[in-house]
């Protein structure tokens, strides 16, 4: 009899280890699943918050600030500096930006500033990121 109840507990101890483990590996932070490239584009890692854009902004570093939106969004709000070329019109207009400088790139949401992300990158320029969350995630002032 207590050779039986050892192993219930040994079992039960088992189990308990098994489950526990296996939580703690579904709860560890998992690598980010990789987006699609858009028509051969690399897929774009270079990501940064709206707080890092306003360090940057605060600190004077040289950069392109893009805002890919409509001009009628642009006039409703846009951040200090920016330049608008709005995404339907950014593969006809590459030439009025310069390869070798950093580029900031927003939009309202951060989808479609994505996008323009990835079609930059695809045409050679190197240091491109996309402001995660848009304008729309700017706590701070914006010209209008």
């Amino acid at each position: 009899m207590y050779q039986k109840h050892k192993n219930k507990g040994y079992f039960i101890r088992s189990l308990l280890i098994l489950l526990l483990t296996a939580t703690l590996y579904n709860c560890a932070p998992k690598a980010a699943k990789p987006t699609l490239p858009i028509d051969g584009a690399p897929i774009i890692s270079h990501e940064i918050t709206p707080y890092e854009v306003k360090d940057k902004l605060d600190k004077g570093e040289e950069f392109i600030l893009l805002d890919v939106r409509q001009p009628e969004e642009y006039a409703q709000g846009h951040l200090e500096g920016a330049m608008l070329i709005p995404l339907d019109q950014l593969d006809k207009r590459y030439s009025e930006l310069d390869k070798s400088e950093d580029i900031i790139v927003y939009c309202r949401s951060g989808r479609r500033s994505g996008i323009a992300a990835k079609m930059l990158i695809k045409n050679g320029f190197n240091d491109v990121r996309n402001m995660i969350g848009g304008i729309m995630d700017w706590p701070y002032n914006t010209v209008k």
